[in-house]
């Protein structure tokens, strides 16, 4: 959605219910230049997706186009406008009761469509239902408007924030409902038929609910639970048709990733040696307990595979992600598993991606599911700020948070095995990530392989790898520098052949980072290889001419008469 047509207005019907006292076009006017005056205040880079200009020329439009709006409208609008700035942990949310009104339904994206995940029993007949129009319009059109009011740091995190669907008077804001707020779907039931549903939005009347400091708390949980009104056990969950209540406590009959939704769970599968850890919330305490005891299990068991599946965790509290981590460090010695992995997904957020960050750097873990909500440089730790006359409640980063190098600009933590959700699978009960893992399936990553089977073993996944999951666009080899430490490890082992093949796969992932040549050059060396060793040398040079290897390289090159590259040298730079 382009930038003049997400901020246009919406031509839809006069609010109603009416809120308890709008606001003036002159109080919302003076709430939006506060929230300015906020978010240069607070924000350590508020401006570094969307540039301050077009930021405030939004705003200029927002203000001008006040009074021909409703109040639901307003507020579709400002959010849309605070979304621009491409920040997960900055987004503005009403707070008046008139927009505390949902759908009886849960919707959720996957591969093969947008789905129904958990339904009210007024509309049980939904859950498991393929969505297919709304409001007479294409699924995608109304779910990307809702994504509209809410920033992403990456395209997988919005996939994630469509809430806005769910909701009335942000619907009628945005123009796909009809005066009373009724939502007109077309949706492919699970016995195939087609049906037209108007549904009716619902006030909150949740206990755990009514009091929250926003309005979107619901999010936080697992796709099985419902809207904020009714109890748990008036939702029905699209995975098993059973009341979403009952995954608040494990149910070993169900596959490990549906186990339990709620909090923490761990599972031991001896008969596929494998233990299954769900870390659904990083928090401090009963984290730290829970995982010292798991762990504790672990090394009775010894498996082979050890997976901690983070897919549904959103963060919480990173006050103690070192101690968590520890529980795995102080193991990397002689690990009682063989196999080490962690499922991922774009709801990973947050004090999620402090525990991910300090995982990958300092255990070696393979990362198998579908990318983060957001990389490891990003910013969090929001305030909140409230704005009573408009009813708007801000919320904004307040820290930047560096957990990788400077230069790392990927908005996402890569996956070594990618393994996406379909709702065929989803509502048979199979984990694409975790069913591979446990059939036994190679989801390790390549330096792993490499490390472990040599370089011949890795050039043979890496391809079936790329020609698996290379149309993604998001699935990448594993860096130079990993592949490097590889390399290394192999040739401090004196296991000489496997590292010129795992030099050699270097270059063909990365064959225009110079430190690839360099690196199988050092190998061929010790290998004996002493016309490859050169031509590796003159490819660096190629590369890199000014590298500050030049006179070595130029020196031991002089020496040969052969001129010839590598083959896999790029001719020119890029």
């Amino acid at each position: 959605m382009d930038l003049l047509r997400l901020l246009a207005p919406a031509a839809i019907v006069c609010l109603a219910p009416a809120a308890a006292q709008a606001a003036s076009v002159a109080e919302w006017r003076q709430s939006l230049d506060e929230i300015v005056r906020e978010l240069r205040a607070t924000h350590p880079a508020p401006f570094t997706r969307v540039g301050e200009l077009t930021f405030l020329q939004a705003l200029d439009a927002l203000k001008a186009d006040l009074p021909r709006l409703t109040e639901e409208q307003r507020v579709v609008r400002a959010m849309q406008w605070i979304a621009l700035l491409g920040d997960g942990h900055t987004s503005l949310e009403p707070t008046g009761a008139a927009f505390k009104v949902w759908y009886p339904f849960r919707l959720y994206q996957f591969t093969d469509g947008y789905f129904i995940t958990s339904a009210h029993a007024s509309a049980a007949d939904l859950a498991g239902a393929q969505v297919l129009e709304i409001d007479g319009r294409p699924v995608a059109e109304a779910v990307d408007a809702a994504r509209s009011l809410f920033g992403a740091d990456n395209g997988y995190f919005r996939m994630e924030r469509l809430y806005a669907v769910h909701n009335g008077a942000l619907m009628r804001g945005l123009g796909f409902t009809d005066k009373d707020m009724g939502l007109k779907i077309r949706a492919r039931l699970r016995d195939g038929r087609v049906v037209t549903r108007t549904l009716l939005p619902r006030a909150t009347d949740n206990p755990a609910y009514l009091n929250s400091d926003t309005i979107f708390e619901w999010v936080y949980r697992g796709e099985v639970y419902g809207m904020p009104f009714g109890t748990n056990a008036d939702w029905i969950a699209a995975f098993n048709g059973r009341p979403s209540v009952e995954f608040r406590k494990p149910d070993p009959a169900r596959p490990p990733y549906m186990t339990q939704r709620f909090g923490f769970l761990s599972r031991a599968l001896p008969e596929q040696d494998a233990y299954y850890i769900q870390l659904n919330r990083t928090d401090s305490d009963e984290m730290i307990t829970f995982i010292a005891a798991a762990m504790a299990e672990v090394d009775r068991q010894k498996p082979r595979r050890l997976i901690l599946d983070m897919r549904f965790n959103f963060g919480g509290d990173g006050s103690r992600v070192r101690d968590f981590v520890h529980e795995f460090v102080r193991r990397e010695a002689d690990p009682p598993w063989k196999e080490l992995y962690v499922v991922t997904g774009r709801k990973n957020y947050s004090a999620a991606i402090n525990l991910l960050g300090e995982l990958i750097d300092h255990v070696d873990v393979s990362i198998v599911g579908e990318p983060t909500g957001v990389g490891l440089n990003s910013y969090g730790d929001p305030a909140a700020r409230l704005y009573p006359a408009a009813g708007l409640h801000l919320y904004v980063s307040t820290v930047g948070h560096q957990l990788g190098p400077f230069s790392d600009r990927r908005d996402f933590i890569p996956v070594d095995a990618p393994a996406l959700m379909a709702f065929t699978d989803y509502g048979a009960g199979r984990d694409p990530a975790v069913d591979r893992i446990l059939a036994g399936e190679d989801m390790r990553s390549i330096p792993q392989i490499v490390r472990s089977e040599g370089g011949a073993a890795g050039r043979r996944v890496y391809r079936d790898r790329l020609a698996r999951y290379g149309a993604l666009g998001w699935w990448t080899a594993p860096t130079e520098l990993q592949m490097r430490r590889a390399c290394e490890a192999l040739t401090a082992a004196g296991r000489l052949a496997d590292a010129l093949e795992a030099c050699a796969l270097t270059t063909e992932m990365h064959p225009f980072v110079w430190n690839s040549w360099y690196g199988l050059a050092i190998v061929q060396e010790k290998a004996g290889q002493a016309g490859p060793r050169l031509a590796s040398f003159r490819c660096v040079l190629q590369l890199d001419p000014t590298n500050f290897n030049g006179p070595e390289l130029r020196e031991a090159i002089a020496k040969s008469a052969d001129t010839a590259l590598p083959a896999g040298c790029p001719v020119e730079r890029p």
